[in-house]
């Protein structure tokens, strides 16, 4: 969508098409942005779906992060894995600090 000046005054002009450029350069570079590129630069926060709320709230917090997936992890006692070769954790939802 393009941006519009509407019923203004120069300086607000100039500062609508500066924000326009600005905006048309972060759209541009999101596009081609791809997300394995940003989850390369990361590490990657898994909450255990056994752990205590206080214990997840307080990894967020060590992370500075605001949610996190909740897996179960194959191989734990309380939980049947789907196959006996499974070693990948199944992600069982989300927990955010709004929650």
């Amino acid at each position: 969508m393009p941006c519009t000046t509407g019923a203004i005054g120069l300086h607000e002009i100039d500062r609508v098409f500066a924000s326009c450029w600005i905006m048309d350069d972060l759209r541009r570079v999101l596009q081609q942005e791809q997300l394995s590129s940003i989850v390369e630069q990361q590490d990657i926060v898994l909450l255990e779906h056994n752990q205590s709320v206080s214990d997840a709230l307080q990894l967020l917090a060590e992370h500075n992060i605001l949610s996190a997936p909740i897996v179960v992890s194959p191989g734990l006692e309380d939980v049947e894995s789907l196959s006996p070769t499974e070693s990948t954790p199944q992600l069982m939802g989300w927990c955010d600090v709004k929650d």
